[in-house]
C-alpha cells in the first residue's frame, strides 16, 4: 500500500470516528449546508449556513475546536470540521431565537461575509419598543430610536443569484409603526447611501461589525439630532480630524467567520479611537463596581461585557444620557462619553436587570436606543423581558 492510499484511509477513518463522536453531543440531526454556483470562478461553491441540530450543547464547539487545532493541515477531516463548526455555531444562535426568522451567512462578491436577513415582520420587537417608549413618556423621559446601518443594507448588488436580502422591508414595517405611534426615529441608514465601497470599507470582512470610524460618523448624525432638542456636544467631538484611528491587536473580528468555519477567514485586529485632546474620565462597570480614572482608553468601552457609568470631568455641559444598544453600537460607546457630561451604558446583547428602574433612577434627558435593521440583534434584544423587566 503506497503512502498517498494510507493517507486517504487516515482521513476516511479520522473523518467517521469524528463525525461519530460527534452524534453523541447532537442525537438525531439533518445538516443541511446549502451551495450556490458563483458568478465569479474564484468563488466556485458559497455556503450558506441552514441547520436543525438537536441537543447541542456549548461544549461541543470547545470539542470542535481542539480537534481542528489537532488535525493536519489541507486534509479533508481538517474541511469537514470546520463545516461543522460553522453549523454549530449558527445553531446555537439560532436557538437563542427560539427558531425565529433570522439570518443568513453569505459571502459577496467583494469577499466580504455578511448577514442577510428572511422575511419578517418585526412584529414582536416592534411592540416592545412602542411599549417602552410609552412608558418613557408616562415617566417624562424622551426618548429616540437610532436606526444603525449594518452591512447587508446595501448588498442587492453584491449577492449572488438566489439571495435576496429582506432587512429593509422588514424595518420599513417596523418604522410605519413607530410613525403611526409618534415614536421618534433618527435613520442612520443612508450614510453613505452613494458610497457602497466605503460603506464596506468600513466593516471588519469577516465580522458584522463596523469599525470605530463608522461608529464616528454614527455618533455624529445623532449628536447633531441631540442638538435640535438643545442637547450639545462640544464641537470639535464633532470633527473627524481631532480623533487618529489604531488598529487594536489585542482584539480580533471574525464573528460571521466563525459561521462559516473557524479560520475561513484571517482575523483582523480591531480599530479604536484616540481623540487628540485633553480627557479626563471616571468609568464604572456596574456589575463589577471596578473604576477606571484617568485619561480616555477606548478598550474600557468595548469590551463585550460592558454595563457602565461614566462621568466626563473634562465636559460640564450637565447632559446626561442613556444608550441602550446592541453589539454594533459599542463602538459609538467611547464618542458618546467623550461628549457629554455623563452617560450610561447598557448593552441588550448582554442585560438582564431591570432596564426602567435604572432609567428612572437615573433621570436622563434623553434615552437612545440604538439598533442594527437585521433580524437576529432585533427578535434576540428587542423583547419585553429586555426592555420592561420590573423588580417584584
Amino acid at each position: 500500500m503506497n503512502c498517498t492510499n494510507a493517507y486517504r484511509i487516515c482521513s476516511i477513518g479520522f473523518i467517521t470516528f469524528i463525525f461519530s463522536i460527534f452524534a453523541v453531543f447532537v442525537g438525531n440531526q439533518i445538516l443541511d449546508l446549502k451551495r450556490l454556483e458563483s458568478r465569479d470562478s474564484s468563488h466556485s461553491a458559497q455556503k450558506i449556513s441552514r441547520m436543525g441540530l438537536g441537543g447541542l450543547k456549548d461544549s461541543v464547539l470547545n470539542f470542535l475546536e481542539g480537534k481542528i487545532d489537532s488535525a493536519i493541515e489541507g486534509s479533508g477531516a481538517r474541511d469537514f470540521l470546520i463545516d461543522l463548526y460553522g453549523l454549530a455555531v449558527r445553531e446555537l444562535e439560532l436557538r437563542k431565537l427560539n427558531n425565529v426568522p433570522t439570518d443568513k451567512i453569505v459571502c459577496l462578491e467583494n469577499g466580504h461575509l455578511c448577514n442577510v436577513s428572511e422575511k419578517s415582520d418585526l412584529a414582536g420587537p416592534t411592540r416592545a419598543v412602542v411599549d417602552f417608549a410609552q412608558e418613557l413618556q408616562k415617566r417624562g423621559i424622551p426618548f429616540l430610536f437610532v436606526l444603525e446601518p449594518h452591512k447587508g443594507h446595501k448588498t442587492a448588488r453584491m449577492l449572488y443569484p438566489g439571495l435576496y436580502d429582506h432587512s429593509h422591508e422588514n424595518v420599513e414595517k417596523m418604522l410605519a409603526v413607530f410613525r403611526q405611534n409618534q415614536i421618534p426615529v433618527l435613520d442612520t441608514r443612508n450614510i453613505f447611501l452613494h458610497d457602497p465601497e466605503t460603506h464596506y470599507a468600513l466593516f471588519y470582512k469577516g465580522d458584522s461589525h463596523w469599525n470605530a470610524l463608522y461608529a464616528f460618523f454614527v455618533f455624529r448624525e445623532t449628536a447633531k439630532e441631540l442638538a435640535k432638542m438643545g442637547i450639545l456636544a462640544p464641537e470639535q467631538n464633532l470633527e473627524q480630524k481631532n480623533y487618529h484611528f489604531v488598529n487594536s491587536y489585542g482584539n480580533s473580528m471574525n464573528d460571521l467567520s466563525k459561521g462559516f468555519g473557524k479560520f475561513y477567514l484571517p482575523l483582523e485586529p480591531e480599530l479604536l479611537p484616540s481623540p487628540q485632546w485633553k480627557t479626563n474620565l471616571s468609568v464604572q462597570n456596574v456589575l463589577t463596581q471596578e473604576t477606571f480614572e484617568g485619561s480616555f482608553e477606548a478598550h474600557v468601552f468595548m469590551r463585550d461585557l460592558f454595563q457602565l457609568s461614566v462621568q466626563n470631568h473634562a465636559v460640564r455641559n450637565r447632559h446626561k444620557i442613556f444608550l441602550v444598544t446592541d453589539s454594533m453600537g459599542r463602538a459609538s460607546c467611547g464618542f458618546f462619553a467623550l461628549a457629554y457630561d455623563q452617560v450610561e451604558f447598557r448593552p441588550l446583547n448582554q442585560y438582564e436587570g431591570f432596564l426602567l428602574q435604572e432609567i428612572e433612577k437615573f433621570q436622563p434627558e434623553i434615552v437612545l436606543l440604538m439598533m442594527t435593521g437585521r433580524n437576529y440583534g432585533m427578535e434576540y434584544m428587542l423583547t419585553h423581558k429586555k426592555l420592561l423587566s420590573v423588580s417584584e
